[in-house]
């Protein structure tokens, strides 16, 4: 039976009259191909089908700035005037000396009362705020702007505006002006690249808040290892004794990551603990008395609480009294546009100019890093 059927099939396949019966041939196995008029068949039907384009553009999840709190809290907010490039700033020194007060009997030798009170001399200081500038730009053809789906000037205009916002909270959290090889907490076993122009990464611009406790003041920073609720008193704990009353005037804040890790701390998510409860409410908004905010600015770090090359792995956990910083603003965001008729293109750019710096150097932020989140 098997050779009869190979000889038939054979002979069909042969085109063999006696074979043409259809129901005798619907015995056989199909000897023809792509004879169907179908989507995916080249000059059989792919050429007649299209694909559309929505003309919305669909835009990414950003996370919402924090910038405002800061000024909320008492950051103090500065203008530099016209014709300056930087300002000084006064501020307080050292207070009176308080003495004993004790009743005088004798004339001096001019038979001048006696002072009583005994004088003491305040100190005076300053801080100087120097502004740094940061830049975007974009540039695209009149082709791209004629034949494409979405407007490009409104588009990269709202975009810039966006991303001003985000580079302006980043500079002042992760800020750091070191250049050299392993020095920077931003990219801690490189060297920041800087083209021929002078031209690098944002952070260059100014030093920034967690620097201030990374790298200038080691009082202000601690290794916190394992993470809990402790390291969040801890924390508190670093900052100068004054400055740690007023809770309405400190925030805690960290990376989205580290602060995913919190509302899993079990003391949190108790209820007889904290209430509401993490688990029932979703969120951590206060801890010991003082607001918790998380700054999609802030990454991950090493066990040093800076960032390498290849991202971080470890939390870190701020807390900040706004009040004890300053912020100055030579020129808020400008963005321009113009077209260059000769390249047929065009330029978007954005620019700023402000800066930051601390009252003093033993407060206003305080770091736990080497979270294990």
């Amino acid at each position: 039976l098997q050779v009869a059927a190979y000889k038939a099939l054979k002979a069909a396949e042969k085109g063999h009259s006696v074979y043409s019966n259809p129901a005798l041939k619907s015995l056989f196995p199909a000897v023809k191909a792509d004879e169907i008029i179908a989507t995916n068949l080249t000059g059989a039907g792919q050429e007649w089908v299209g694909v559309a384009y929505e003309t919305r553009l669909w835009e990414s999840v950003r996370e919402a700035p924090i910038y405002t709190e800061l000024t909320k809290r008492g950051a103090f907010q500065v203008e530099i005037p016209q014709g300056m490039n930087s300002v000084y700033i006064p501020a307080e020194g050292t207070d009176p000396t308080w003495y004993t007060l004790v009743e005088q009997n004798d004339l001096d030798a001019d038979e001048h009362l006696p002072v009583t009170p005994k004088t003491s001399t305040p100190t005076t200081t300053r801080r100087q705020l120097t502004p740094g500038g940061i830049a975007a730009r974009v540039a695209f053809t009149d082709f791209e702007d004629e034949d494409g789906l979405i407007p490009l000037l409104p588009f990269y205009r709202s975009r810039m505006e966006v991303t001003a916002q985000e580079q302006i909270e980043y500079v002042i959290f992760n800020g750091d002006t070191a250049t050299g090889a392993s020095t920077n907490i931003n990219l801690i076993d490189g060297t920041p690249s800087i083209d021929g122009k002078g031209r690098g990464p944002a952070y260059l611009a100014q030093d920034g808040i967690l620097k201030l406790a990374l790298v200038t003041t080691a009082a202000l920073r601690r290794d916190g290892a394992a993470f809990d609720e402790t390291d969040f008193l801890e924390t508190w704990k670093l900052l100068p004794a004054q400055q740690q009353i007023a809770q309405a005037g400190l925030m805690f804040v960290m990376d989205p990551f580290t602060y995913m890790a919190s509302l899993n701390i079990t003391a949190f998510k108790s209820r007889d603990v904290f209430n509401p409860a993490t688990v029932e409410s979703g969120q951590l908004k206060n801890v010991y008395g003082i607001d918790a905010f998380r700054s999609g600015q802030i990454a991950k770090a090493n066990n040093a609480g800076k960032i390498p090359a290849a991202g971080g792995t470890l939390g870190r956990l701020a807390i900040v009294r706004p009040d004890q910083w300053a912020i100055g603003w030579k020129r808020k965001v400008r963005t321009e546009s113009a077209r260059d008729i000769d390249s047929q293109a065009t330029i978007v750019v954005s620019t700023l100019r402000f800066g930051i710096t601390y009252r003093n150097a033993n407060g206003g932020v305080a770091v736990s890093y080497n979270l294990t989140i």
